[in-house]
């Protein structure tokens, strides 16, 4: 199984399936890294965090650059879903010392690739959006040249997550539908599904909430379709807060708590709280 293959069945959802098709090298630095990747995207944070940090020790006792930056990126995801950009920022602060302008490969690319994505989504968070927009870029040039199709997209989607959060609506709207318009055509779920909830929370602000209202409900079903109950649960919150702005506390109220049941099940105390924080009725 080659690493493509692993990153296509992730791309597509099918964790079981990757999971499985690492099961014959366990102990390969780039099947921990995605192990560490897979834990992250289904909300186990702390999991995610742990094996991402015994790939990165591994990686530098055998002087593997490439692998101590995908695992410091994947660390630094970790990081970022639990809000610790300090410890995010001080990791990709380290990549720098593994550098080597004079590789042209294809593996050190993607890796540059990941982690100028991950700066930027940090940097994002920390509301540094000038910043943040060069790193997207910077992560979407490394992509584009390795010319794998789904990390392009996620690129294009943070690149429309700055303008939107700048208010540049006009640039969001645009990368967001470049964006989909790829996941589209490789048919990745969970990429049409990230789509849909960029497109719904741009139209919240835009106050098209009819369009806004079907496009959280789309993003909703290709999440359940997926089996990923982190997304699903931020499905359920995106759409609370989507009530909330049309003021209908009532549905607001039975979608948040939807999200904090399955916050709860998966045990995501940071998004638990988040959300708990959110509900106009506390309970």
């Amino acid at each position: 199984m080659t690493l493509k293959e692993v990153h296509d069945f992730i791309s597509h959802g099918f964790y079981d399936k990757a999971l499985e098709s690492m099961e014959s090298d366990p102990d390969d630095l780039k099947y921990i890294v995605c192990k560490s990747r897979i834990k992250e995207l289904n909300g186990h944070f702390e999991e995610a965090i742990t094996i991402a940090r015994g790939a990165l020790n591994q990686a530098i006792m055998t002087f593997d650059n490439i692998a101590v930056i995908n695992a410091i990126s994947a660390l630094a995801y970790g990081l970022w879903r639990v809000y610790n950009f300090e410890g995010a920022l001080n990791y990709i602060n380290q990549a720098s010392d593994y550098f080597n302008k004079h590789d042209e490969s294809i593996d050190y690319k993607i890796a540059l690739g990941t982690l100028h994505n991950i700066h930027g989504l940090i940097l994002w968070k920390n509301n540094n959006l000038d910043i943040s927009l060069t790193e997207f870029s910077t992560g979407l040039e490394y992509r584009e040249q390795v010319g794998e199709l789904s990390p392009v997209s996620y690129s294009l989607n943070n690149m429309g997550n700055a303008y939107l959060s700048m208010g540049h609506l006009d640039y969001s709207e645009k990368y967001f539908q470049d964006a989909q318009k790829i996941r589209i055509e490789l048919g990745t779920k969970p990429g049409i599904a990230s789509s849909y909830n960029s497109l719904a929370r741009l139209y919240d602000v835009k106050q098209k909430y009819n369009q806004a209202q079907e496009y959280h409900e789309k993003s909703l079903k290709l999440w359940k379709e997926v089996g990923n109950y982190q997304f699903i649960a931020k499905s359920y919150r995106f759409l609370g807060i989507h009530y909330l702005s049309i003021r209908d506390v009532e549905k607001a109220n039975k979608y948040l708590q939807d999200a904090l049941d399955l916050f709860q099940t998966i045990r995501n105390n940071i998004d638990y709280e988040i959300t708990r924080n959110l509900l106009p009725t506390r309970s």
